[in-house]
């Protein structure tokens, strides 16, 4: 049973990911004001655990965006450069049931924060999720369940619904956590996957600057294309670019009231990664 799809779906993901993003210079609407974003994300699974029927797996992950904002009366923003913080760590236990069916519970302890003062209880977030994971065929997985979180300014059930498509011998994978991400992969060579993908992100902060009020959100759909290329056994670089039509950064006072909203208008991003996969060297050790 530890070979079961959805659990080997799981045991697929590359340990570690290093990535780089920007996005480029947008004007805010209605405002003469423009703002832009760059972001360094790090994420480390540890070693997943697998018995017969089941797996357990920790991630960490930290990350650091940097809001650019520009206004050229000072009006509507503060000039300047607004670095946020965010370290979490995401606790999951997956349970097969049969051959065909799994359940995954899954909790986030998360600390989002400017870190300009000393850490108080604010700064802490709690999330959750439960899902089940239906494996139809070999090559064809759905997921659903619930999320909660308070990213909306409330704690609230967010709906999940997912698959993971990989016929055994193809050139295309499909991946989907709706409302998170949607991913097609195109398998050209051995060296060379090709993408188009499309997400939506939704953050937020506990903060303590001006005009950025006491809790800071931002909401970003994005759309693009990449490749990931394979530098050597376990090792790869993803490079990839597309456009945000929708980016909004708004701002909440100390009694949960929104300050002030800014949305741009249409902006590009790129995307540098690297993965590595330390599995693969083992594999390739183990071979004989």
């Amino acid at each position: 049973m530890a070979d079961h799809p959805v659990v080997r779906a799981l045991y697929r993901k590359p340990p570690f990911q290093l990535v780089f993003s920007h996005h480029f210079n947008a004007e805010i609407e209605d405002a003469p004001a423009n703002i832009a974003l760059t972001e360094l994300r790090a994420m480390g699974i540890l070693p997943i655990y697998r018995w017969d029927s089941g797996a357990f797996a920790a991630v960490g992950a930290y990350s650091l965006d940097t809001f650019h904002l520009r206004s050229s009366d000072g009006a509507v923003l503060a000039d300047g450069d607004y670095a946020l913080h965010q370290i979490a760590l995401a606790i999951g236990v997956t349970q097969t049931l049969g051959r065909r069916w799994a359940l995954s519970v899954g909790v986030m302890p998360r600390m989002a924060s400017d870190f300009r003062d000393e850490l108080d209880r604010d700064m802490f977030f709690v999330e959750g999720r439960v899902e089940a994971g239906w494996a139809v065929f070999d090559s064809l997985s759905l997921r659903f369940g619930v999320a909660f979180h308070n990213r909306f300014g409330m704690y609230l059930p967010i709906p999940l619904l997912g698959c993971a498509y990989r016929p055994q011998n193809s050139w295309f994978e499909l991946k989907a956590m709706l409302p998170k991400l949607i991913r097609a992969s195109f398998h050209t060579t051995d060296y060379l996957d090709l993408e188009v993908f499309a997400g939506f992100d939704n953050n937020l902060w506990n903060v303590n600057q001006e005009k950025l009020g006491k809790l800071a959100r931002y909401i970003r759909i994005r759309a693009g294309t990449g490749a990931k290329v394979r530098l050597r056994k376990g090792l790869y670089l993803r490079l990839a670019g597309g456009i945000n039509p929708i980016r909004v950064l708004s701002s909440y006072g100390t009694d949960g009231i929104e300050e002030y909203t800014a949305k741009t208008n249409i902006a590009p991003f790129v995307d540098t990664e690297i993965l590595i996969n330390p599995r693969e060297w083992f594999e390739q050790r183990a071979s004989p």
